[in-house]
This record gives structure tokens, sequence and C-alpha cells, in this order.
């Protein structure tokens, strides 16, 4: 099936390699860039062109090209130093300037105020480095074309907690403004937020705790009224992987520092049965660990951390259309379950055999679920 002319639209604004290349000749040239040989690229390249699986936009957009950066984000935890703050900026820049979007956790940065023992001086605080990576997201649009994606965590126990939470209620004047020019400078207008809680918070707020209930219905207040900050809620996260210290800028992905998303999606409603779900599953899995291998990486920091990691991000797309397509309300049915059971279960075999084949090393996850916005479009889904 040819694209529509909506998703032809947008494929063309914003992956397509040259003004008159079609979705088949991406499909070719993105399965080219990432597969070993002529019979990986013909599996890659079917999937790819008969929308069953989507890669990542980077990989649509970068694939081909001399610097190919197929992340689709970056992750990092900001070090409370002026060279913590220097590499900071500098991975913002590298990153941001070649289309993934970047997640940091500010929870280590002292707090506005403190005393600097050898500089002398007191600390501008963690929201001081949070708008300074905001303004570099705001004027950095990769390929002329992508706007910047960031997020900023910063934990509840942080001294500067009640400035940053607050951080992205504006004034009438600043919401006249951006109003009137959506590109009008606004505090941390180009960045998600996300409050950083734990067990203790989770805890003191069924307790009771006066502090944290406060504090909790703040939170809640804005978020309702402004649409942030949002939660990360490391109780569940540190549970199942202790070093996963941030996220992406849409945090369906926990990342340990200078981490990647590396990110795909299965478009359940084209797919007809659990042993083809099987199938495409193991294929698009040695789709991203390729990718892993051939990617760039914007510092070498990020790419020894991901050498080490080898993190994939196999996600699916179009679950209301294929509940639709198979008679089922919105809701969990046996037909999901079987499909969901594959995604998992295949995806981690065949991570750790493909991996054993390439001498490297086992991906630390497998799946995300991203927000498939553009590639969803192109799917037809």
């Amino acid at each position: 099936m040819p694209l529509s002319a909506f998703a032809d639209a947008v494929f063309r604004r914003t992956y397509a390699f040259h003004p008159t290349e079609t979705w088949p000749e991406a499909a070719k040239r993105v399965a080219t860039a990432v597969a070993d040989d002529a019979s990986q690229q013909a599996q890659f390249e079917s999937l790819i062109r008969d929308r069953v699986f989507i890669p990542g936009g980077r990989y649509l957009y970068s694939s081909g090209r001399p610097i190919m950066q197929v992340s689709n984000c970056f992750g990092f935890l900001a070090q409370d130093s002026r060279e913590g703050w220097s590499d900071l900026m500098r991975s913002a820049l590298m990153c941001l300037s070649t289309g993934g979007g970047i997640g940091v956790s500010y929870s280590d940065i002292r707090p506005k105020g403190t005393p600097i023992a050898r500089m002398g001086g007191a600390s501008s605080g963690p929201l001081a480095l949070m708008q300074m990576v905001n303004e570099v997201g705001r004027h950095v649009m990769a390929g002329g074309s992508r706007r910047s994606a960031l997020w900023a965590g910063l934990h509840w126990k942080h001294h500067d907690i009640s400035d940053f939470i607050r951080i992205k209620d504006w004034n009438d004047d600043i919401r006249t403004m951006k109003a009137k020019n959506f590109d009008y400078p606004a505090p941390l207008d180009m960045t998600n937020v996300s409050v950083v809680i734990d067990q203790e918070y989770l805890d003191k707020l069924a307790a009771g705790d006066l502090h944290v209930k406060a504090l909790h219905e703040t939170i809640c207040e804005l978020a309702a009224r402004t649409g942030e900050p949002a939660f990360r809620n490391d109780a569940l996260i540190k549970r199942d992987d202790p070093d996963a210290v941030t996220g992406n800028p849409c945090q369906e992905a926990v990342l340990h520092d200078n981490d990647v998303c590396n990110l795909g999606s299965v478009v359940l409603p084209r797919i007809r049965s659990v042993s083809h779900l099987e199938e495409v599953v193991r294929t698009a899995i040695r789709f991203l660990y390729n990718g892993s291998l051939r990617g760039y990486y914007p510092t070498d920091t990020i790419a020894k951390t991901a050498t080490k990691n080898r993190r994939l991000g196999l996600g699916i797309m179009g679950l209301h259309e294929f509940m639709l397509q198979h008679g089922t309300r919105y809701e969990w049915s046996v037909d999901l379950a079987k499909m969901l059971a594959v995604w998992s279960d295949v995806a981690d075999d065949e991570a750790k055999k493909y991996a054993a084949s390439k001498g490297g090393a086992v991906p630390v996850a497998t799946r995300a679920i991203a927000p498939t916005g553009t590639i969803s479009i192109i799917a037809g889904t």
C-alpha cells in the first residue's frame, strides 16, 4: 500500500533524504546502511517498506548520511563541578545538534546560594544549569527542521524543589507573549520537567506526613493547571535497575549516565499471527543491534556506555487498531496477552543469541514503548 497523502507529507518534510525520495527508496537506504549482507538487507527492507516495523526517526533521517546518528535520545547525570557543568553543556550541544533529545537528572547539583569553597562566591543552583541547557535547546535545530527535546528531573528532597516545581507556572505577561510568538523565551519552555520521587516519598505520603502531603498537593495542582511537573517514580525504576539515574525526554526509557535510546516499533495491526510476530521481532532486534554497532555517537563517553550496554528499545504501535481488528475493547485480552508475551520473550531471547553471534555485550534492555508520533503517521496506524 502506498503512503497516504498525510503520511507522505510527513515523510518528505521530516525524513526524506532528498525531495524526490520515495518510501520504498528510504526503506532500501535504511536497510542497506544497517544490514551485514544482502540477505539481511532484504529482510530489513521488506519489513520497513511494508511498514510492519518502523525504525526510530533518527534511523529514517540519518541512515546513509556521512554522520549516521541513529539514537533518538541520550541521558545524563549532571555533575556538581565546573568541569561537570562544562561537560554537560558540550554533551547537550553535540547530542541536540545531531538530532537526539536529552534527559538530565540535576539532583546532585548543590542548592542555590551554597558557598563555593575554592573559588569563592555562591552556587547558582540546578535551575540555573537547567536554563543554560534549555537555551542550547532553543537555538539548536537538527538538520534545520527538528526542534530539540529536553527533560529535567530533580529529587523531591532537593533544597530547590519549591522553585523547580513552579518554574513553568509563568506569569500573565510571559503567557501573553508566548501566545503571540511561540519562540518567545520563557523559563524551561523547551524542557519537560519531573519531580523524582522514591519509596520514602510514597511511604511518607501514605502516612500523612504534612511536608510531603503539602508538596504532593502543590505538584498535583500545578500539573492540573499548567501540565507540569510530572513524577518520575524511582521506587519502581531502581528496583529493576539500580544504575538507572535518568531518562529520555518522554521518560519511556530509563537510562544510565551517558546512555542512549535505540528505538524502533512493531506495527501490531500488520501482524498476521503469533509466528509472524516472532519472525518480525527477531529481525527487528537484529536491526537495532546492528544499528548500535554502526551508529555515530556524539561523545567518546556515550560511545563507551553504548558499547557496554547495547541498550535496545523495541516497541509496539497500533495497539487500539489491533484491538479493533480482534473485536475487543481497549483492555486486556487473551489475544493481546499472547502477542505481548511473544514480543517480550522473543526479544530477550534473540538479543542474547544475536549478541553472542556478534561477540558483543548482551543488551541491558530490549524493549521500550516510545510515543510514536510521526512514525505512526507514516505507519498508517
